[in-house]
């Protein structure tokens, strides 16, 4: 394997910018802060120099992947399914759907089993609506995540005979 690239003290990652709220300034923002990101964190810290690019020498296993010739798009589609399955098997709860309605402006979802850390990600999208909702009803305002649940409040409760269905996916981070 070839040897990492030489530390550069003197190359850092520039700040995240403040985002405004006006789309086209924040937009231009972020375009100009990846591009220095990707100036100090690639072409600074020498990550793009072929010296320290591995090359297909420096792999010396063989037989850890399937000959191509011996692999089929059933076989490819039956491993990619059995790793799903595995991982819904370690996360059951990782995805689902949850309504709020009336004067409700929350809901709390509690997990089956606890989680070993409350270091996830939970999603969420509108996916239906009944009634009338309060625009605020399809804005989230916080997420409150634990072991055991997460609390999802949004910015207003979609009043009288009115609900907000969404539908939430949790990504754990391992």
């Amino acid at each position: 394997m070839p040897a990492l690239p030489p530390k550069n003290n003197d190359v850092s990652v520039p700040p995240q910018p403040r985002l405004t709220g006006n789309q086209e300034a924040d937009a231009q923002a972020v375009q100009q802060w990846m591009n220095l990101f990707i100036q100090s964190a690639v072409r600074e810290s020498k990550m793009l120099d072929p010296a320290f690019h591995a090359s297909t020498g420096d792999f010396e296993e063989t037989g850890v992947l399937p000959d191509p010739a011996q692999t089929s798009l059933a076989l490819a589609q039956l491993i990619a399914n059995l790793a799903l399955q595995e991982v819904r098997g370690r996360f059951p709860e990782d995805a689902g759907q949850f309504t709020v309605s009336g004067t409700n402006d929350f809901a709390q979802l509690q997990f089956s089993e606890e989680r070993a850390s409350s270091t996830y990600f939970v999603l969420c999208q509108i996916v239906d609506q009944t009634g009338s909702p309060a625009s605020g009803a399809r804005q989230i305002k916080t997420i409150e995540k634990s072991t055991t649940g997460f609390t999802v409040t949004l910015v207003a409760a979609p009043g009288a005979s009115a609900a907000v269905t969404y539908d939430f996916l949790i990504i754990q981070n391992l």
